[in-house]
């Protein structure tokens, strides 16, 4: 096809944008075979940059080397291949855009010419090309994916021997590193290693290698131990489970998991780690699979009878799927038949990555996976379900269902390319690094430096050779729109309507599923798409979003040897969670200077640690489902519609038509509320069954929890459902998969155990157990009928673990020798108000320390019931000299009314949020607060400011540092670099500062740090004062901000000039504008004002651990993309946005303190790993087996006081010096000397603003100016001097 060729441009905000678009679409053209196309689309690309930017570099265009090997390899795999082509690539790649030579290149021109070709002399002279210009060592071909067949091998080896014996002698170090990676894959086959890996190193790293080689040596014995030792512990851990029938929900989403689940073999007897990897690989490949079948298959067997409408979408599906496929490739077809320009029809060749069945299985399944409870974390600058028609019709907004079939779409491709490229290499390598993870040596430092070194090279040459580039929203959409308006076209169900010829007859009748319209939301319009009635019933209590990729691991997962390599198998997986670009710049920087290995070795110990479903508890999960019986966290199932949620439409009242508008609208809204509670009482059940059915599926095998973290830093465990971080219904599902010997100690914690389940963990420790025995009997009452006993397990805190702890201790005491009954239920220590305890350390408050248990004492402290005396003792004071307020509350202040705010203070809450808190306290018990509202809200104010003072008298330390860490943050947030600046405004703070105007950095610093401290409660009580003319310093900031940002065009010259001077008189100042016009005489000052400054400084630091945690929190733009369908906003996150400081400054305390619990956890997992004992972590709620708690324990303690020895906070201030160190912050000041206004005015003159310059002269009044001066972070609060190493001796520090 001959395309067309057009020039353009594009603006520097547009460039990064740009790009990614066009690179989608070349890799897009290029994999379907259109090389054409992809040529034309990047030397247009090219053209446009230079046109734009005047080069390449100014725009930021990059060429990468994974698409100049995407370009060589299709030019060499064409059916008539252009070598000539590929190598004009090669060249240009190397002259044009000085990309250095690469060994990928030259193995796919190599192994085209030497394998495909037979030319032994053309590939001969790229060898030496390759030796000689690309100075690379022709041996590395050796290990290249292409030639991992025996016969390539052969014919290579023959080449190279020929031309030089010396290109096959490679570096003995990477020999043992293979050989080792071989082995450990082979370990479960192999007696031993193979003569290769005995031989010893030569390098430097001699010393590192023969550590490899030793564990290289060891693997095979190690594997067959643990794996011995594994059986052991968990008995017959592959034998199938004989399961009673369990009652399914009526939902897609739960048949379609179920389905899925029932087609792995997971009671296979794969023993080697490569073929558990297989297995592994299946499991996470049975996603789309199973909703095809679903789709074709759901009640085509059933009765016409029984196909009611009330039962979509299985019914319709199958001939919507049939037609959507031949719709699908006719407008394909045709597209590419009117396809005259390369631009033209983009999206065209992203659909073509799929087939049409796959494309029309997409399609439908995103159309029904619609979550009609509102929000959901999508694309779109509004996803919320909305009401149009009056309220008669509910719709999803178009962007949201657009992104979804996008978004699956390019993950399919994805994984299918990555599966269809694997090689027996790859896979051998996978394997052996995974094995030597199962085995534990990745946590020896050496080997794991080593190992990630060879991970990291392995990821870069993988890429390299896998060029994948990550579509763009707006891509995704465009395709989207395409399906979405097919998919609506031939989308119909038959509807029973009455026979106008026979009204006793009804006849069914086509209607359209789903129809694209508009609707007003908030004012504006927005594209929705509207569903018919009877499949938004459907759909309303059928949440259909298990994702089947995501379940439980049946291997440990992939070690985290770089930020993108750990996780599941063939998922492709990022330690971190975030969109955030900026945020993964600093990770990608950490990660290839190898500083995130404490990170990434903690996130491997959370993986490792082996689970199980417990049985017992799953078989009374089990019966409770089945009764349909309210009970624990159950919802009861409703009767009517057969539990599936649906309801008969409610039929009106006889006196309808004489009601009043308002009744009728009360019995309306009262319907509503009825339908929305049995709509949300069945999406929890549907809930419920997706974790039932995972248990169920993997009981008898051991199970693991890949994680990652979040951009604080906290773990989270990836599979989504079921858990140990779920509900309590989860955490009673799940024991250790490994067995353990109790001992007397191990006796005693399961004993506590119960005590803190049932809420008594106030007391002591020997109270705590005694509590246990003195129930023995409710406790094996539990055990033996849980269902038809006394149940009273079912009135602890958390029941579901409490029936597993339960059994676990029957079990134990009615074995015979208790001491020695193997155990495996995890028992938890738990943080007390953790985000205090960190505080209470980093400020050295000793008052607050003894409130969180930081000291020795023989019973847990408890700071909620600190704090509610300390303010029912303020409340009888203030009733004393006459608080009306404080004479309602007298005696009446709970350690409920004030345990939210306490706990939510540590995190940031506002002093409105805590009044909320407070407020909803008072409101849930009118039997001891029998007021008003008028009451309540002045009650509500009253104790919100006596329990922040009782805080701040506890924790005096942590609330001067909460202060520093808003005020620092503030600042952060506000500065500006300097380059960023126009030139003029520098030259304006220089001049104040050199006649003596400008203040010191430190002095703004400690004022602004004053300022901030008290801003919050005044802001607070002016609200609750409806005072709205406050100035703060946030009105300060925007002026100059608003100027700063001050667009290049539609400002006038002389406005731009005069922005920093802050007339008393602004009328007089836009009188003399057009003067000052005229009266500029300096084109620079002109040209330097109008520069644009494009953002702010987001708040950064590092943990103690290397992890650099980046605030996400800037403006978000909108992008505007027209599609076939309609036009969509979408957010952008291609370009970084100014940040929000006030966010920017409420968020650092809470978010600084996370990191710091995070932080905790990491070491603790690493310590306990080192100690040989399963670790488990719920943020600062931490398990282990009964018989390990006094040995993890112990590494609480060690770890919390390490990590606050470090002094964190002046650590912390110095990172934040440094890296704000050429920012500059906005001041204002005023100039009343006379002097001083003379020098400033002769300033403004010789800068170009004579107008300014001769009326202050004239005037010579008291002038306020806007500027700025050098950022300095704030100095520190004084710390107390509580002693940290008491931490070591507090029995109930974690308890």
């Amino acid at each position: 096809m001959q395309y067309k060729s057009t020039q353009n441009t594009i603006v520097p905000a547009d460039s990064a944008h740009f790009l990614s678009e066009r690179f989608a679409l070349i890799y897009a053209c290029l994999t379907t075979g259109d090389v054409k196309r992809a040529e034309i689309l990047f030397q247009r690309t090219t053209r446009i940059f230079v046109n734009s930017f005047g080069s390449l570099k100014n725009g930021g265009f990059i060429l990468e080397r994974g698409m100049v090997n995407a370009f060589v390899e299709a030019y060499l795999s064409q059916s008539k291949p252009d070598r000539d082509k590929a190598l004009e690539w090669h060249t240009r790649a190397q002259q044009d855009f000085s990309l250095p030579a690469d060994g990928t290149t030259y193995a796919a021109l190599i192994h085209h010419t030497l394998i495909s070709c037979n030319n032994l002399a053309s590939a001969a002279k790229l060898v030496l090309e390759m030796k000689n210009v690309g100075k690379l060592n022709p041996r590395s071909l050796l290990s290249d994916r292409r030639f991992v067949e025996p016969e390539d091998q052969a014919t290579l080896q023959a080449l190279l021997r020929g031309m030089d014996a010396s290109f096959l002698v490679g570096n003995e170090d990477d020999a043992v590193i293979s050989q080792m990676l071989l082995d450990a894959a082979k370990a479960n086959t192999s007696a031993a290693p193979t003569p290769a890996a005995a031989k010893g190193p030569k390098s430097l790293d001699s010393l590192m290698l023969s550590a490899l080689k030793d564990n290289a040596e060891a693997a095979a014995a190690a594997a067959v131990d643990a794996d011995a030792a594994s059986t052991q512990a968990t008995g017959s851990a592959l034998a199938t489970p004989v399961l009673s029938d369990l009652k399914e929900t009526n939902s897609m989403g739960v048949k379609i998991l179920r389905k899925t689940l029932a087609s792995l073999r997971l009671t296979s007897t794969e023993t080697t780690i490569v073929d558990k990897l297989r297995l592994q690989e299946e499991l996470e490949e049975k996603a789309l699979s199973a909703a095809v079948e679903e789709l074709t298959e759901s009640q085509a067997a059933l009765p016409e009878s029984m196909r009611s409408v009330m039962h979509l979408p299985g019914r319709f599906t199958v001939q919507w799927n049939r037609a959507l496929v031949q719709a699908i490739r006719e407008e394909i077809e045709a597209l590419e038949e009117a396809t005259q320009d390369a631009d033209q029809h983009g999206h065209v060749p992203f659909l073509k990555l799929l087939t049409a069945e796959q494309l029309a299985k997409i399609t439908i399944t995103e159309f029904l996976r619609v979550e009609m409870t509102g929000g959901g974390g999508g694309l779109g600058a509004g996803e919320e379900v909305v009401e149009v028609d009056g309220g008669a019709v509910q719709a999803v907004p178009t962007v949201r269902i657009l992104s979804r079939i996008g978004s699956q779409i390019e993950t399919e491709h994805n994984l299918q390319q990555l599966k269809k490229k694997k090689n027996r290499k790859m896979i051998e390598t996978q394997a052996g690094i995974h094995n030597m993870h199962i085995n534990g040596r990745l946590f020896n430092n050496t080997i794991r430096k080593i190992i990630a070194k060879l991970a990291m090279e392995e990821a870069d040459k993988h890429a390299k050779d896998n060029w994948i580039p990550k579509w763009p929203t707006t891509t995704k959409v465009r395709a989207a729109s395409v399906l979405a308006i097919l998919f609506m076209k031939i989308a119909k169900i038959k509807v029973p309507q009455a026979d106008p010829g026979n009204p006793l007859r009804d006849i069914k009748v086509d209607e359209m599923a789903f129809v694209h319209g508009y609707a007003g939301v908030k004012g504006k319009q927005m594209g929705v798409i509207k569903m018919h009635p009877h499949i938004l019933e459907t759909l309303s209590t059928d949440p259909v979003h298990v994702h089947p990729r995501l379940l439980p691991m049946v291997v440990p997962p992939r070690p985290w040897l770089t930020r993108n390599s750990g996780g599941y198998i063939n998922y492709k997986s990022d330690v971190l969670r975030t969109s955030s670009k900026e945020h993964l710049a600093y990770l990608a920087a950490a990660d290839e200077r190898q500083l995130l290995s404490g990170v990434f070795e903690s996130l491997d110990v959370l993986g490792k640690t082996a689970w199980q479903v417990n049985p017992r508890v799953y078989e009374v999960v089990k019966q409770v489902w089945n009764s349909g019986k309210a009970v624990a966290e159950f919802p009861a199932l409703e009767e009517e519609g057969k539990g599936t949620g649906r309801l008969q439409k409610a039929k009106k009242p006889e006196n309808w038509e004489a009601m009043e508008g308002a009744a009728k609208r009360a019995w309306v809204l009262e319907r509503q509320k009825e339908d929305a509670e049995r709509r949300n009482n069945f999406s929890q059940r549907c809930d419920m069954n997706y974790k039932i059915e995972i248990a169920r599926t993997f009981i008898g095998q051991t199970i693991y929890f890949p994680h990652n973290v979040d951009f604080r830093g906290r773990a989270y465990p990836m599979p989504a459902h079921l858990n140990h971080m779920g509900n309590d219904f989860c955490r009673g599902l799940l024991m250790f998969d490994q067995k353990k010997r109790l001992g007397e100690r191990g006796l005693k914690w399961l004993k506590i155990q119960v005590a803190n389940l049932m809420g008594n963990n106030k007391i002591s420790f020997d109270d705590r157990a005694k509590y246990a025995e003195d129930h023995i009997d409710d406790i094996m009452d539990s055990a033996d009928n849980p269902l038809d006993g006394k149940r009273w397990w079912l009135t602890a805190e958390d029941p579901w673990q409490m029936l597993a702890t339960c059994f676990e201790l029957t079990d134990a005491l009615r074995s015979p020798d208790p001491v020695e009954f193997k155990s495996c239920v995890p028992v938890h220590q738990d943080g007390t108000c953790n985000g205090l305890q960190h505080y209470a350390a980093l400020g050295g408050d000793k008052l607050g320390a003894t409130q969180v248990n930081l000291v020795p004492s023989e019973k847990p402290g408890d700071i909620y019931t600190a704090v509610a005396d300390r303010v029912d003792i303020a409340v009888n004071k203030l009733a004393a000299e006459g608080c009306e307020e404080s004479k309602l509350m007298m005696g009446k202040i709970t350690r409920k009314l004030v345990k939210q705010t306490v706990m939510t203070n540590t995190y940031g809450v506002t002093f409105v949020g805590a009044r909320a808190q407070v407020k909803a306290r008072i409101k849930e018990s009118p039997e001891l607060y029998p007021f008003t509202d008028d009451q309540i809200n002045k009650c509500s104010l009253k104790i919100t400011h006596l329990i922040f003072d009782s805080l701040g008298e506890l924790f005096t330390g942590a609330r001067a540092i909460q202060n520093w860490l808003n005020s620092t943050a503030f600042m952060i947030a506000k500065s500006i670099p300097a380059t960023a600046i126009p030139q003029i405004q520098l030259d304006d703070a220089a001049c104040l500062s050199r006649i003596g105007c400008l203040p010191s950095a430190f002095t703004v610093a400690r004022a602004e740090a004053r300022q901030v401290a008290s801003l919050e409660r005044v802001v607070d009580e002016k609200v609750e004062k409806k005072v709205e003319n406050a100035a703060t310093v946030d009105d300060i900031y925007r002026d100059l901000l608003d100027a700063v940002l001050d667009d290049e065009a539609g400002q006038g010259a002389a406005e731009a000039d005069d922005f920093f001077d802050m007339s008393e008189d602004p009328a007089e100042v836009g009188k003399e504008a057009q003067a000052a016009v005229a009266a500029v005489d300096s084109a620079s000052a002109i040209a330097s004002a109008a520069k644009k400054v494009d953002k702010m400084a987001s708040v950064i630091w590092t943990t103690p651990l290397g992890l650099p945690i980046v605030q996400p929190y800037r403006a978000i733009k909108t992008r505007q993309i027209t599609t076939m369908l309609q036009t969509i906003l979408i957010r952008d996150h291609s370009t970084i946005t100014p940040v929000n400081p006030m966010k920017q400054s409420t968020a650092f305390p809470p978010n600084f303190i996370h990191s710091l619990d995070a932080t905790h956890m990491m070491l603790s997992a690493i310590a306990c790993n080192k100690s040989g004992i399963d670790f488990a972590a719920v943020h600062d709620s931490y398990w282990t087996h009964a018989c390990d708690v006094d040995t993890m324990a112990t590494v609480l303690r060690d770890t919390f006081v390490t990590l606050h020895g470090k002094n964190l906070m002046q650590n912390l201030r110095g990172e934040l010096q440094e890296r704000n160190a050429s920012n500059k912050y906005p001041v204002i000041l005023e100039i009343s000397d006379p002097n001083k206004l003379k020098l400033w005015a002769e300033h403004l003159k010789a800068t170009g603003r004579v107008v300014m310059g001769n009326r202050i002269l004239k005037e010579m009044r008291p002038r306020k100016v806007q500027t700025w001066v050098d950022l300095a972070i704030p100095p520190l609060p004084a710390r107390g001097d509580f002693d940290l190493e008491l931490v070591k001796k507090s029995p109930y520090f974690f308890h």
